[in-house]
């Protein structure tokens, strides 16, 4: 069963110095949160349903209680919270301050203490070669400058011991490139030690839109 979003105060705060022009937009149209059914200090909700995002990852993922798992751009940890149960230690990544407090907030009402959270970006945070045997990246790479994607998307996958999951729209703008990334990056972190990754695609559905890529090592 999926967390029950609570509310939460945020307070106000200046724009991100290093977001992306979208994200900067997002931080000033008025809404503080990003999954619906989390509801600001004046009464703004948030715009996505947490299940509509999740729902096509599960199936997917293959968490195991040792696990170190990242997520990158958390939002208010719906996702990371939940999936923290199933694994010894998560981490979540966002770029926007007021969403790394309602993140932690959130995580200490449910009772979930093995997850920790980080301000930064996929851009600009430091992410270890093999840190993490699972990373997901959900609906972030379509906001990431297009001078930025390539490296972005390889230090994602790099990240990544065993599986690695990236969520984006790509039978929309920009399709073959960030295709052609995912496929180079994979191919790069596949000659390393640990061998290559088996790629699989997965469509969504709804207002999320979009492919779910989920590139998983066998036998480990």
């Amino acid at each position: 069963m999926l967390l029950t979003p609570q509310t939460s105060p945020s307070p106000t705060h200046a724009p991100h110095p290093n977001a992306h022009p979208l994200a900067r937009a997002r931080q000033t149209d008025g809404r503080t949160y990003y999954y619906r059914g989390l509801v600001d200090a004046e009464g703004k909700e948030g715009i996505w349903p947490v299940q509509k995002r999740w729902e096509p990852v599960a199936p997917h993922l293959d968490l195991r209680p040792t696990d170190t798992l990242l997520d990158l751009g958390c939002a208010e940890s719906l996702i990371t919270a939940h999936v923290a149960r199933a694994v010894a230690h998560a981490r979540g990544v966002e770029i926007q301050p007021q969403r790394v407090n309602a993140a932690r907030q959130l995580a200490q009402r449910s009772g979930v203490t093995n997850v920790t959270f980080d301000e930064g970006s996929i851009v600009d945070t430091r992410l270890p070669d093999d840190g993490y045997d699972i990373v997901l990246c959900l609906g972030i790479i379509q906001h990431v400058p297009l001078a930025d994607v390539a490296d972005a998307i390889q230090r994602t996958v790099d990240a990544a011991r065993r599986q690695v999951v990236i969520r984006a729209p790509f039978f929309r703008r920009n399709r073959d490139d960030l295709l052609d990334d995912c496929a180079n990056a994979l191919g790069r972190a596949g000659e390393g030690p640990r061998g290559p990754f088996e790629i699989t695609m997965h469509p969504t559905e709804g207002n999320i839109g979009g492919t779910c890529l989920v590139a998983t090592r066998p036998g480990l």
